[in-house]
């Protein structure tokens, strides 16, 4: 491996030094020589590809402080206090690990997975991640399993960073946070709403009013509500004329539901347009889901602090309302008419990075990240250098939300969680 030398009994004074020694020999007689040919072919391709995928910077401390012989990097030179300053920070690994290693790289790079270069402290990461497999896996006996990275492990590091643009969780410092589905119950806290109005409706209307309004599926009317949402702010991120308000679309949508036939009954109960508007304000009283509150506030105890704040394309007040209703300690929000647009555009991700101080390059290093239910949300930050972490919630992208993948899986962001109480494990 061009930056992961293999270091063991198997490396000989003849080897490069950038190379990886320990190959399997070659048989005597004459398929020897195409036999080491063909391995200094593969050597060079893959030499070829690790100084592709390693930064400049990595590249330059690693030329000018050459090895001049091999260190091995285990427990026993860690006692000995060996001089790491004098060499790459890159670890010496036996041969195994390293070809898996780079093997893994050059996939991604190849796919397109790997969008940045890698540091040799993103490097550093994957090995440790790698170390701390093998001393999981030890038997009941303590004896270590054998050297080696199997798909499973593999499928593991995409807990890491070195297969994009950033760093791994540990190197974030901020966290965007959508709102809509990933802070709040949307879906759940509008059908109680709902359901409660139309039962306080019906008490003021005629039998045949109130058994319609009490026949509603109002689960199925939130849900298409939200539908509307979507698309509408999709559309005008894209360019379309809309509303900058979210309070304001959000009665635009309404008006445009009660037309149909279904929800005749609903309209005309809810005639006034004083009373609609009323009803759009139920938006800024979603409940949190469970796990909500208490990781927001273990994630405020870490050291080094990590920011917290929501990019939603909600109103700024609806935000403030929505926090302040269940006591979430949120540094920032970010709406859509406080930065004039909804996401999926990406002055969304790129405009609130900035206010909170992190340029481009802090963003392409890893320490924002965009936190979402909502893999299109995901898609859209990744694209401006946001570390991407997707949360399973189950009202949240429904009929894609199993099929969404890490990118060491070959899918579209870079962490996956199934509650927040694993988000802030991950940030420890």
């Amino acid at each position: 491996m061009a930056e992961l030398q293999a270091a063991g009994p198997s490396s000989s004074a003849g080897s490069s030094s950038r190379g990886i020694p320990g190959a399997p020999g070659a048989a005597p007689g004459a398929g020897a020589d195409e036999a080491a040919q063909k391995q200094a072919a593969e050597d060079e391709g893959r030499r070829t590809m690790m100084s592709q995928i390693l930064s400049p910077e990595a590249r330059e401390r690693r030329q000018s402080s050459p090895s001049k012989y091999p260190l091995l990097l285990d427990s026993i030179c860690s006692r000995r206090g060996c001089e790491r300053h004098e060499l790459s920070r890159i670890a010496l690994v036996k041969p195994d690990r390293a070809r898996a290693i780079e093997q893994l790289l050059a996939r991604m790079a190849q796919s397109g997975q790997l969008r940045g270069r890698v540091s040799e402290d993103q490097l550093i990461d994957v090995l440790d991640q790698v170390e701390a497999m093998e001393k999981g896996q030890s038997g009941a006996t303590g004896s270590k399993s054998a050297s080696k990275i199997t798909p499973g492990s593999l499928t593991f590091l995409g807990h890491c960073a070195v297969y994009t643009k950033g760093g791994g969780p540990r190197r974030i410092r901020a966290i965007l946070m959508d709102q809509f589905g990933t802070l709040t119950d949307q879906h759940g806290s509008m059908t109680r709403l709902l359901t409660a109005e139309a039962s306080a409706t019906a008490v003021g209307c005629g039998a045949g009013a109130a058994a319609g309004l009490e026949g509603i599926d109002w689960s199925a009317f939130a849900e298409q509500w939200r539908a509307g949402y979507l698309r509408r702010t999709r559309e005008i991120a894209a360019g379309a004329s809309g509303p900058g308000d979210i309070d304001e679309l959000h009665l635009e949508l309404l008006d445009e539901l009660l037309k149909a036939d279904e929800y005749k009954v609903i309209a005309e109960a809810w005639s006034a347009r004083e009373k609609r508007k009323e009803i759009c304000q139920y938006w800024h009283r979603l409940d949190a889901w469970p796990d909500t509150k208490p990781a927001l506030d273990a994630i405020r105890k870490l050291d080094p602090p990590v920011l917290l704040a929501t990019l939603s394309n909600g109103t700024l007040r609806l935000l403030i309302d929505v926090a302040r209703h269940n006591d979430l300690p949120i540094d920032a929000h970010f709406s859509g008419n406080l930065l004039q647009s909804y996401k999926p555009n990406p002055v969304m991700y790129c405009r609130a990075s900035e206010l909170l101080g992190f340029d481009t390059a802090a963003r392409e290093a890893g320490h924002v990240a965009m936190f979402a239910s909502h893999v299109d949300d995901l898609i859209a930050a990744k694209q401006q250098g946001l570390y991407t972490i997707y949360i399973r919630r189950p009202t949240e992208d429904t009929g894609r939300r199993d099929g969404v993948k890490t990118f060491a899986e070959g899918g579209q962001v870079d962490v996956i969680v199934d509650d927040m109480n694993e988000l802030v494990e991950l940030l420890r």
